[in-house]
């Protein structure tokens, strides 16, 4: 969940600041500036729901011989 995540926002921030250079996403050509806001956002609360989901599981060590 948190690649998924991570992915996300690096498409987002991406599609966002690659048309500054020059570099225009033709998939998102339309929709810019808001779409790479979006989607950065989206990734961003899936990182942080995917952070406190893992720190929430407990995890079980097995010290059997």
């Amino acid at each position: 969940m948190i690649a998924l995540g991570v992915v996300l926002v690096i498409i987002g921030v991406g599609s966002f600041v690659l048309p500054m250079f020059g570099y225009p996403i033709a998939v998102f050509d339309g929709y810019q500036p808001w779409v790479g806001i979006i989607i950065a956002a989206v990734g961003l609360i899936t990182v942080l729901f995917g952070a406190r989901r893992r720190i929430a599981t407990p995890s079980v060590i097995d010290t059997a011989d």
